[in-house]
């Protein structure tokens, strides 16, 4: 179990919350996440700072981004998805090292991923009111078809040749034929 405070380090409990200790630094921790081996962690803190651990929480390893960071969560294999109130939506395939910016100044608040990673939401607040989005992708490599999606929805193509394009990532919800 892992668990994250405002001023606090980040709790780590390896019986199931009988007893816990403290690691990683003091800071404004606003969420934190990992996979389901419990091996890779990641903590984000609204004043930018990322913490991510290969080794249940023995050692960490600082990760910039420069993100007022407001939530995380990770598919079982360590798959990333954070949320920015100030820079957007953000995944990552190699937890943590590198990002993907998407829906960019947008004020988002939540995230949570599948277990595979396939299915992900995202809450976005505006003043008042909070939209739930979710991204589900729903198509493979291929040369026949398309994609269709609502008002937000954005998808990233890699073209791999052959006329063939490949989705890399996505937010909002898809529709393929």
């Amino acid at each position: 179990m892992v668990a994250v405070g405002a001023g606090n380090a980040i709790a780590l409990s390896h019986n199931g919350g009988t007893n816990w200790s403290y690691t990683g630094t003091s800071a404004s921790w606003r969420s934190v996440a990992s996979s389901s081996d419990g091996d890779r962690i990641i903590a984000v803190a609204d004043s930018g700072e990322i913490l991510v651990s290969g080794d249940a929480g023995s050692t960490w390893t600082p990760r910039t981004n420069n993100q007022q960071w407001q939530s995380v969560a990770s598919s079982v294999d360590g798959r990333l998805i954070a949320a920015s109130t100030t820079g957007g939506l953000f995944t990552s395939s190699d937890f943590g090292a590198t990002w993907a910016q998407h829906e960019a100044n947008d004020p988002w608040i939540s995230v949570a991923s599948s277990a595979d990673g396939s299915l992900l939401a995202a809450v976005k607040s505006s003043f008042s009111t909070a939209y739930l989005y979710t991204s589900v992708m729903t198509t493979t490599p291929g040369t026949g078809g398309g994609l269709s999606g609502g008002s937000g929805t954005a998808i990233e193509l890699q073209y791999i040749g052959n006329g063939v394009f490949m989705p890399l990532s996505y937010i909002g919800k898809l529709t393929a034929w």
